[in-house]
């Protein structure tokens, strides 16, 4: 019996970081070419929200693979950056019950138990969650890539995911 403990713990001990690393490593579906390519892009911000189109101009720079333009012309690539909400449910809080009873246990009759909680008030509000949406399309206007999230977390992403996929193609990935 020792011998089986002590094997399956060397067993376990040796495929724990084989199943740590593999955990780590993401692997995606192969970005079009053209975004591979594209050397300009515009923003594009239909949100109406100023700090939207900031986020993505600033986080763009900060990469420095692109150039960015103002003219559609000129434009490779079209970054659209919308925004929208969706609604996550409802959270309430406070609520407690108050109440006085009276308990008697089977068996002892005599011994009964007050119990007493406190109450406070109840409030239900709604959840509401934002979220930025970017669509990526050529310059014919067809779509390439989309992504849901905050500004900088989709651009991290996509940066991540550019710089991956011409690592593995042998090239170097333009770095600021």
């Amino acid at each position: 019996m020792k011998i089986f403990a002590a094997f399956a713990t060397m067993l376990c001990l040796t495929l724990l970081p084989i199943q740590a690393s593999s955990a780590k490593e993401k692997h995606y579906q192969p970005l079009p070419p053209a975004i591979l390519a594209a050397k300009t892009i515009l923003i594009d911000n239909q949100s109406g929200d100023r700090e939207v189109g900031d986020k993505a101009y600033q986080a763009l720079k900060e990469w420095g693979r692109f150039r960015l333009v103002e003219d559609r012309e000129q434009a490779d690539l079209v970054f659209v950056l919308t925004v929208g909400e969706e609604a996550g449910g409802l959270v309430t809080t406070g609520g407690e019950q108050t109440s006085t009873a009276k308990v008697e246990y089977p068996g002892n009759v005599d011994e009964k138990v007050v119990v007493k909680t406190q109450t406070s008030p109840t409030h239900t509000k709604a959840v509401v969650y934002s979220f930025t949406r970017l669509v990526i399309t050529d310059s014919k206007g067809d779509k390439l890539y989309s992504d849901v999230g905050s500004t900088k977390g989709m651009l991290k992403d996509l940066r991540k995911r550019v710089e991956a996929q011409v690592k593995a193609a042998g090239g170097e990935a333009k770095k600021p």
